[in-house]
């Protein structure tokens, strides 16, 4: 991969890294690796790279802590209900119902949105990539009857 652009190649690893933090739990190495990030990139770059790419490369399964590890513990829960709060906006806006096409609930303390398969697959159509990939682990796809 020598003839990969620098900033590039950069990026890429400082992605890796992120990605084997986040899937290992390692908030320590999270904050060492987004530091060092943030010496090598503007925080726009940054951002980006937190928000838009890694989502991307990890399992579903890893966003939860990528959240954490981002907004931190004491704000988790809150930023999950802030997503299900605009998600549930954006599907009424769309013309969605509460209580037919989609409702919330709750387990272990973390609150989830439950979808019919075709308002998952409408709503998976509204969001850019990344978005939904955030949302997927706070989404319970079944019946509402």
């Amino acid at each position: 991969m020598g003839n990969l652009h620098p900033d590039l190649q950069s990026k890429n690893q400082l992605l890796r890294h992120l990605a084997a933090s986040v899937r290992g739990n390692d908030y320590e190495r999270f904050c060492t690796h987004t530091q060092m990030g943030a010496t090598v990139f503007d925080t726009q770059t940054l951002a980006s790279i937190l928000n838009t790419e890694l989502p991307l490369i990890l399992d579903a399964k890893h966003i939860p802590n990528l959240i954490r590890f981002i907004v931190g513990e004491d704000a988790y829960i809150d930023t999950v209900r802030s997503f299900l709060a605009e998600l549930a906006q954006v599907l009424s806006v769309e013309g969605m119902r509460l209580g037919v096409d989609f409702s919330g609930g709750e387990a272990d303390g973390t609150p989830y949105m439950l979808m019919t398969a075709p308002t998952a697959a409408r709503t998976e159509d509204l969001y850019e990539p990344h978005a939904w990939k955030q949302c997927l682990p706070y989404i319970r796809v079944a019946s509402l009857n």
